[in-house]
């Protein structure tokens, strides 16, 4: 499975598409992950017929900023949880079974540094845990 995340800095140049089709193309990512789009919902959804992906979920963007988009192909079986202007949560299906019943079968020595990186993200986006929210 492969996976890539670009910060696009905006898909309005001359070359943003071209040489996203190029990496697209060279790559074969099951899945594209695009922040900073500076582009709205609608037109993000028709790029993943240009791009060759089978599904899109963009967010909007926001007055000149933001815009962030998810496409994949069949083959990267997920779910979308949770989205806002900042972040989409996806729940990776694996043999149909989610990414939740999969870490048990992993070595601790693999959860840790990955539960280290997950709990970093929720700081770096102020996503809220469900004891923040209790407190609030």
């Amino acid at each position: 499975m492969s996976i890539i995340s670009w910060n696009c800095r905006g898909l309005g140049s001359l070359s943003a598409i071209p040489n996203l089709k190029f990496l697209v193309r060279y790559y074969k990512p099951d899945a594209l992950f695009l922040c900073e789009t500076l582009v709205f919902k609608n037109k993000m959804e028709e790029f993943h017929y240009v791009l060759g992906f089978d599904y899109c979920f963009a967010v909007d963007r926001q007055g000149r900023s933001g815009g962030i988009a998810l496409f994949w192909r069949n083959s990267f079986n997920c779910k979308i949880l949770n989205y806002s202007q900042n972040h989409i949560i996806v729940l990776l299906l694996i043999d149909k079974v989610g990414v939740r019943g999969v870490i048990e079968s992993l070595k601790r020595d693999l959860i840790v540094p990955l539960m280290f990186i997950l709990l970093e993200l929720q700081k770096i986006s102020a996503l809220r845990t469900h004891g923040e929210l209790d407190q609030a």
